[in-house]
């Protein structure tokens, strides 16, 4: 694995002087790898040391809040010097209003900064306005615009005006994943949840819909949607100071995309239902402190093949919409059809300048189209190598693991390794430890066999720097049934 680079190593502010006015620059960076951090201590500065404004755009109002709470004392910094206003940070929301009432103070910005803008494409599925602050970034020529995202492909998909140059990529080597473990039955899921709340541990689960959140119901557990934000404990808490109180934290995409959770006893996240790679990537950076098991429900060929067929349906409209024209295609298909199941359309209403009068017209809506051929390759490609092929580009060298075949081999009790650390292993359990280790690491002996000792293992630790060591030790109590009786310690290092 390369070294990790953060963005601020290689966007430095002799970079940033050299970039052009009007042009699209992508950070096309791994989670973690300081994209806030650049904005924050290295592009704020800048601005501010040349007098330039500049204007940061949040995907949610949970990342705003985050944003806000880092750049607070930042902010009096700049009054101190009387360089007050000379940055603004919105969602995107608030800045397509500020669009829809042609505020001219959007003009004002020498540099746009545009979090997490996978946005363009991936909110287009259910949010048409998208397109509105997409086409007064692509006309803008005014700024320098900066575009920053972990999962950024589908940003190659819009109709820009100008090719976005990239500055930095992603090394998705560099992520917050410890192993990932596949499970087919939500019982399954259940038991590795309460495995880790019993051990004092919390979980965050993130749904595919909002119909499932109420499953994992286990210790103190919580839901948190975009519905209930308002009045949530657990999202308060995490813009506030990144953590939560509760055991289990059940949540949507609310909490995917930007939000950083950095809590010493979150170690393991559950991806329930999720089959959008980009979602899916997104969900495992949020907890920035340390690495994470990940948890994940199987993602059928079923389900891959009806959101295939879904898609190519809604591409199947605009190829019709092309070949008919607007006027016989609403006539095909009926308005009411065409605004509430097409996802390639918005209905604009337009004012005729001589008579004033008000009348409907069909748009194609560009970043929805962008977002449905984006994802028609996307699932064709799941659809030929299966949806654990992206692993090998997002999660390099992390093995992926069946939890129920594990189960059923009796290779595992759910939390693997952990399961062993510091207690007291006997022979008994000895043989299952070894298992444990040969399958998780694909430890064997010469004869590839995993028939192999404390010596060989410890060795092979040791050669892999696994942080790992077991020691041999003779139980010391007369009180213990297993007095003067050797045991292994399973030992951290």
């Amino acid at each position: 694995m390369r070294k990790k680079e953060y963005v601020s190593d290689v966007i430095t502010a002799n970079v940033i002087d050299k970039l052009k006015i009007g042009k699209n620059y992508l950070i096309a960076s791994e989670m973690d790898s300081g994209k806030n951090y650049w904005v924050r201590n290295v592009l704020l500065p800048y601005a501010l040391d040349k007098r330039k404004r500049t204007l940061v755009l949040s995907h949610r109002s949970s990342t705003l809040s985050q944003q806000k709470n880092y750049l607070e004392e930042y902010k009096w910094e700049c009054i101190r010097q009387f360089k007050g206003g000379m940055f603004d940070l919105k969602t995107y929301q608030a800045f397509q209003n500020m669009l829809k009432r042609n505020d001219p103070s959007v003009d004002d910005y020498d540099y746009i900064v545009c979090d997490e803008a996978h946005y363009f494409v991936s909110d287009s599925a259910f949010n048409t306005k998208t397109e509105l602050a997409f086409n007064y970034l692509n006309r803008n020529h005014k700024a320098v615009k900066f575009f920053l995202t972990a999962t950024h492909e589908g940003l190659y998909y819009l109709p820009w005006k100008n090719e976005i140059e990239v500055l930095k990529e992603a090394n998705f080597a560099n992520n917050s994943v410890k192993d990932l473990y596949r499970y087919e039955k939500d019982e399954t899921a259940s038991a590795a949840i309460t495995n880790e709340v019993e051990k004092g541990n919390k979980v965050i689960v993130y749904h595919n819909s909002m119909n499932t959140l109420s499953d994992f119901s286990i210790g103190n557990s919580k839901i948190l949607y975009s519905g209930n934000r308002n009045f949530s404990d657990e999202y308060n808490q995490i813009t506030d100071n990144c953590q939560f109180d509760c055991d289990v934290l059940n949540t949507t995409k609310l909490m995917t995309e930007a939000t950083e959770i950095k809590d010493d006893s979150v170690e393991s996240i559950v991806i329930h239902g999720i089959s959008d790679i980009d979602t899916f990537v997104q969900a495992t950076g949020r907890v920035r402190n340390k690495k994470v098991n990940v948890y994940y429900k199987r993602v059928s060929k079923k389900s891959i093949l009806a959101k295939l067929r879904y898609i190519q349906k809604q591409l199947f409209y605009y190829d019709e919409f092309e070949r008919l024209g607007e006027v016989d295609f609403i006539d095909e298909y009926g308005i009411d059809v065409i605004s509430k199941s097409m996802r390639a359309f918005y209905l604009d209403t337009v004012i005729d300048p001589e008579s004033s009068q008000k009348y409907t017209r069909l748009r194609v809506h560009k970043t929805g189209l962008a977002y449905l051929c984006y994802q028609e390759e996307i699932y064709e490609f799941m659809d030929e190598h299966g949806f654990e092929k992206f692993f090998d580009r997002y999660f390099p060298d992390i093995s992926y693991f069946d939890l129920e075949q594990l189960r059923k081999e009796e290779l595992i009790k759910l939390d693997i390794i952990d399961n062993f650390i510091d207690k007291k292993i006997f022979k008994d359990r000895q043989k299952e430890l070894i298992g444990v280790i040969c399958n998780k690491y694909g430890l064997r002996a010469k004869n590839g066999s995993i028939r192999v000792g404390l010596k060989t293992i410890n060795s092979f630790f040791e050669e892999n720097n696994i942080p790992l060591v077991i020691k041999s030790e003779r139980e010391g109590s007369r009180q213990s049934e297993n007095y003067k009786k050797t045991y292994w310690i399973l030992s951290e290092t």
